[in-house]
């Protein structure tokens, strides 16, 4: 198989899983209309798990889970052989104008202008949005619970709040559903069994291990009790590391450093790094 050509990347990924149904016609002829999900995605495409055997170029369609929402993609990656059971495959939206996922993604130029991107809900229309701020507007909704930027649907100044993603239990123990968003994926995605709502905030970070080697890399996602960053160097579930933000708020060391557990690692298929989850000791 003839490795695909690497790209640049047109739009900022976001590490989140989102349950799909998957239909079309696999390489066998055979029609098909079977659950899928998306690993990762960004603006114009997405790293599906199928259990049906594609090749590049190969044409099938993906539905949001209540069916309202379909968009039909291209297969450009096989990222892991047909005979395994975690077959992946790099895929792209056919019509680059579409926003299956209904989420705003930043232009490549303002993810390289800021140093962090959050997804964010505007409280004016609901829009979620992947906006590129500074380290002084991440720190301001922090704090708040809020920042003041401009919003490519209101065409105005609005205030954006973390965007919330998925169900979650309440503590009676009934389902509580998502609000009304302009994206799907916030009442599609289950987090059920989570100590802490995570927030998806991909900033700096280095990581620094017990014999003192450190790496620089980002976070995936954030909560009170930790952070899911992705790494090519091997950590030991259990093992104590030290992780090192960038701190605004702090005028003399500018850093902040906290202890942190590995509780959780995940192999990315077809790369040497990584995800893992740490957890603040």
């Amino acid at each position: 198989m003839t490795a695909p050509t690497k790209t640049r990347r047109r739009s900022e990924r976001l590490w989140l899983t989102v349950p799909l149904h998957a239909q079309g016609t696999d390489l066998a002829g055979e029609d098909f209309e079977v659950e899928a999900r998306a690993i990762n995605f960004n603006r114009h495409g997405a790293r599906i798990q199928v259990l049906r055997e594609f090749a590049p170029n190969h044409l099938f369609r993906l539905e949001s889970p209540d069916g309202k929402h379909r968009a039909d993609f291209r297969v450009v990656e096989v990222i892991a052989p047909q005979d395994s059971q975690e077959v992946e495959y790099g895929a792209e939206c056919l019509n680059q104008r579409q926003n299956f996922w209904q989420i705003e993604f930043p232009p490549p130029e303002d993810v390289e202008a800021e140093v962090s991107r959050v997804l964010l809900e505007c409280t004016k229309c609901n829009t979620m949005a992947l906006l590129p701020l500074t380290l002084s507007e991440v720190q301001a909704v922090r704090t708040m619970g809020w920042v003041g930027k401009s919003c490519p649907i209101c065409a105005a100044l609005s205030l954006w709040k973390y965007a919330q993603v998925g169900r979650t239990l309440n503590p009676k123990g009934a389902q509580n559903v998502h609000h009304e968003s302009s994206s799907w994926i916030s009442a599609a995605v289950d987090c059920a069994g989570r100590n802490h709502r995570r927030v998806y905030v991909i900033m700096p970070v280095a990581v620094r291990d017990a014999q003192g080697n450190q790496v620089t890399t980002r976070t995936e996602n954030v909560s009170k009790g930790g952070f899911c960053f992705a790494s090519e160097r091997n950590y030991k579930t259990g093992e104590v590391v030290t992780a090192i933000f960038e701190n605004v708020a702090d005028s003399l060391t500018h850093k902040t450093e906290l202890p942190a557990q590995i509780v959780r690692e995940q192999a990315i298929l077809g790369a040497h790094r990584k995800l893992y989850g740490a957890a603040y000791c």
